[in-house]
């Protein structure tokens, strides 16, 4: 509409409201309309709405109600098609009637022409309208008069209705339609209010930083899509609220201030090593952009006032998202590289790690406490930290082992029993799919059969009491027994601190082979089959396999989609990562130096116990 009304040829748009739309529906007519248009839908609709239906009266305590036989019932998810196809022989009516050029949307109807075009649309529209239902509503409806110098003449021929006529402009589904200036007063009003969200959002932030961050990438930023998508040039107006999201909101999430750097980062999706917080200035062109050439071939069909829908060339659009998608990532990549080369090599290695499959979806899944995806305000704020190597603060400067504590430290000591934690929560994770996927004989640290050790390479583990992580049968074949073997690295220890990460992923399945790959094979007739795992959520490439077969045989047997399941799984592994290392870096290590009696000394119930040299 906003594409017609500055046509040469259009004096102005007229907005109009219906009085009670959906409630008004004329029942019985809007049945027949179905049946006739849309006959596979009618039988649905008439088991629905054929009989009057009860409507409950609000603040009502006695549950009083009355008997609806007209309209759409509220709440009713087939109410919305109902409606638009119950309206379209007005449309059709409209058409062929008038010359304005009209758009509907459900019970928001508008046109747009010349005055004399206009005001023939109204009356036919006044018309024909109640006889489906439809009651204009005079008093609400409005006319946008794009030129000042024509208002008189607007007045003059639509005065006497009660229209209520504007030079400036008008909100339209959402959007807006009208002069610059209104254009830029409504957007900053818009924007204002946004910046009271970001300020309300940063106080809920404060408590629960990982709550606000899930409200904020998955709800409140699309909110502004829409208006990015519809309005042009608005870019500028966006600024105060770039600056509320850099100064007050980001620091809420984090605990900390970001540099401009920081900020650009933070601005990635998160498969791109960022946060998805996007900065609204830099996206806003490129939204309406790419809207405008998505639903070109639609809009030139609504221009031309045609309804044959089949004209649409919906692989063309396919064709059109999939290339402004390229372009999209395309950009995106360029970005990253401009952000990478301006990095330190430390944060350059997060970025890799971060950038790693699965190793963002802490970030991108909800927070949902049944599955134990919540974090408290320390721990998401120590895991934002940990993902950019930024300093963790509260950590202390000694290790109870004797040595100078640091991140690198604490994934790695040993002292307190927390890299056995995290080896351990990985391994009964991948036991519990395994059971998932359906595999037989699932076992957690299985002995291996006893073995003379002149009978292998010097490098394999021969020992007796060799036990490996856990073993299954039918995995890759119904009766061929594997195992799995589980080590979790951390890729910024001194030893690989230098190595990228492709190569780390293959030392340690190398490591793990030479221990166990030819005792396996030659001894138990199975398969051995390497997981390695690192803190920053990354899978080497043996174990991305097992993943993928995993997934497949418990999507086939719970008859879901395979990506979802693969998500999932990786979503879990993840958080057992996650909270596993968290727990290393804050653990308590060691044993306290207050003296206490042993249990064994010590009387639960406090009644004294009886010594050998007491006499009875």
């Amino acid at each position: 509409m906003a594409e017609n009304f500055a046509n040469e040829n259009s004096q102005g748009l007229l907005l109009v409201d219906a009085s009670n739309a959906f409630n008004s529906l004329h029942r019985e007519q809007a049945l027949d309309t179905v049946a006739t248009t849309c006959p596979v839908f009618h039988q649905f609709l008439k088991n629905t709405y054929q009989a009057r239906t009860k409507l409950f009266i609000s603040g009502s305590k006695s549950g009083e109600f009355i008997w609806g036989e007209e309209g759409n019932t509220q709440g009713d998810v087939a109410a919305m098609q109902f409606y638009s196809i119950a309206t379209r022989p007005i449309i059709d009516d409209l058409r062929a009637y008038a010359e304005a050029t009209m758009v509907w949307y459900a019970d928001d109807s508008s046109a747009c022409g010349s005055f004399i075009q206009l005001l023939q649309w109204w009356n036919r529209l006044c018309d024909i309208g109640p006889g489906y239902g439809y009651y204009p509503n005079a008093k609400k409806t409005i006319l946008i008069v794009k030129n000042p110098e024509d208002q008189t003449e607007a007045e003059t021929l639509f005065g006497h209705l009660g229209v209520k006529i504007t030079t400036s402009g008008e909100r339209h589904l959402g959007a807006v339609v009208g002069s610059k200036k209104y254009r830029e007063d409504y957007i900053k009003e818009k924007v204002e209010k946004w910046i009271t969200d970001i300020e309300q959002l940063a106080d809920i932030a404060s408590e629960e930083p990982q709550l606000a961050y899930s409200a904020f990438t998955k709800g409140v930023c699309h909110r502004w899509r829409f208006f990015m998508r519809t309005i042009p040039d608005i870019a500028e107006y966006f600024a105060p609220l770039e600056s509320k999201i850099m100064h007050v909101l980001i620091p809420a999430f984090l605990g900390r201030p970001v540099s401009q750097h920081e900020r650009d980062i933070l601005e990635l999706p998160v498969r791109c090593g960022g946060l998805g917080i996007i900065n609204p200035v830099r996206i806003t062109s490129r939204e309406y952009v790419y809207s405008v050439a998505v639903t070109k071939d639609l809009v030139s069909l609504i221009n031309q006032q045609d309804q044959d829908i089949t004209k649409l060339d919906l692989g063309k659009i396919k064709e059109k998202k999939e290339e402004l998608r390229k372009q999209k990532e395309e950009f995106l990549s360029q970005r990253f590289k401009v952000l990478y080369n301006e990095s330190d090599h430390q944060l350059k290695n997060h970025l890799d790690q971060a950038r790693e499959k699965g190793a963002s979806t802490w970030l991108s899944t909800l927070p949902l406490k049944d599955l134990n995806y919540v974090l408290n305000r320390q721990e998401f704020q120590d895991s934002i930290r940990l993902r950019y190597g930024w300093k963790i603060q509260g950590v202390p400067s000694k290790c109870a082992c004797g040595n100078v504590n640091s991140i690198y430290h604490a994934l790695d000591c040993k002292l307190g029993g927390y890299v056995s934690m995290r080896h351990n929560a990985i391994r009964d994770t991948a036991a519990f799919f395994l059971r998932e996927a359906k595999c037989k004989d699932v076992r957690i640290e299985p002995a291996l059969l006893t073995v003379q050790p002149s009978s292998f390479s010097r490098k394999t583990n021969t020992q007796d009491e060799a036990r490996l992580d856990v073993a299954a049968v039918g995995l890759y074949a119904p009766f061929e027994r594997t195992f799995y073997d589980i080590r979790v690295t951390h890729p910024n220890c001194d030893t690989n601190t230098f190595k990228p990460l492709d190569k780390i992923y293959r030392d340690h399945e190398k490591e793990k082979k030479d221990l166990y790959e030819e005792r396996v094979l030659q001894s138990e007739k199975g398969s051995f089959v390497p997981l390695v795992f690192t803190t920053s959520g990354g899978m080497g490439p043996l174990c991305t396999v097992f993943v993928d077969r995993v997934s497949e045989m418990i999507a086939d047997h719970k008859k879901e989609a395979k990506s979802q399941v693969k998500n999932h799984i990786r979503t879990r592994f993840r958080f057992d990562l996650l909270r596993s290392t968290l727990i290393a870096l804050r653990g308590i290590r060691g044993r306290s130096t207050a003296q206490h009696l042993e249990l064994q000394d010590v009387s639960f119930n406090l009644i004294p116990q009886k010594t050998s040299f007491e006499v009875s």
